[in-house]
């Protein structure tokens, strides 16, 4: 979308070119870091759930060995 959105916009600087001086080239940086903060984002994300998912299906105890009246149950 970025890419897509920043041809658009270098379009419309060729076609005007009385848009302010560096408006352009601001918008056009500002959408690709954008952009990449968004995927990195995602692949932290993905990486937490990851772990989470991975920590759910772990028991919440583990017990070695049972002593006491009770060992047989």
């Amino acid at each position: 979308m970025a890419l897509f959105y920043g041809l658009h916009i270098i379009a419309l600087k060729i076609a005007n070119p009385n848009e302010p001086a560096g408006w352009t080239t601001l918008i056009v940086v500002l959408l690709f870091v954008s952009a990449f903060q968004m995927v990195a984002l995602g692949g932290i994300g993905e990486y937490v759930w990851r772990g989470l998912d991975a920590a759910r299906k772990r028991p919440l105890y583990v017990v070695r060995a049972v002593s006491g009246p009770n060992q047989n149950k």
